[in-house]
């Protein structure tokens, strides 16, 4: 029953991967407003029903992309917070901004990614939204006993200001004509700005 079991829901993920593999690419194609849910069905061949039971709405789609890149970042942070040797700064930093070059492939993609990612973050009660706030003020809190942030600093407070400067940054890049600045590089920048007030000061 158990072998059963294990087999049915690795042919559901499977399932739930190909209708999602066929949606990017008909979004990268088409884009996402001119995809319709008939349209992935087909290119999975799967049916329209069995979409639904995995996606409740298309937009659902955009909430597949950014838990997987939570999940990606979420293996990596705790491997570099477990590691014997001191956390660094810079690679804490290359983990939350190495996510944003996926943005750079599909510019109006991504634009949609974002905005539901907003969308569920206003929300109040998204759980991938609930698990990377957490995620976030875990990472800072290990860094401030570790030294790297003054001890008289708030970590929810300063984990509210970073996600603060990196939504607002991703909202400048996806909504300017054209891509104002390389997005990665830019995200990094702004985050060391504030990582560095959050630092100690001369004298402490």
């Amino acid at each position: 029953m158990e072998i059963e079991l294990t087999r049915r829901a690795r042919k559901k993920e499977a399932t739930k991967e190909k209708i999602f593999q066929a949606a990017l690419k008909l979004f990268h194609a088409r884009g996402f407003d001119a995809t319709t849910v008939d349209d992935i069905a087909a290119a999975a061949d799967v049916a329209k029903g069995t979409f639904f039971n995995y996606f409740p709405r298309k937009e659902e789609l955009l909430a597949y992309i950014s838990e997987q890149w939570y999940e990606r970042a979420q293996e990596q942070l705790e491997s570099e917070l477990s590691g014997s040797n001191p956390p660094s700064i810079d690679r804490i930093t290359d983990i939350f901004v190495e996510a944003a070059a996926a943005y750079e492939e599909d510019r109006e993609l991504s634009r949609h990614v974002i905005m539901e990612w907003m969308r569920r973050e206003s929300s109040g009660t998204d759980a991938t939204c609930l698990q990377w706030r957490e995620l976030g003020q875990h990472v800072l809190g290990e860094l401030q006993k570790r030294g790297f942030i003054r001890r008289d600093v708030d970590i929810e407070r300063a984990h509210q200001v970073i996600s603060s400067v990196h939504a607002g940054t991703m909202m400048q890049w996806v909504h300017a004509p054209k891509p104002p600045f390389r997005l990665p590089e830019e995200l990094r920048r702004r985050i060391h700005l504030v990582i560095g007030g959050l630092g100690h000061r001369k004298g402490d």
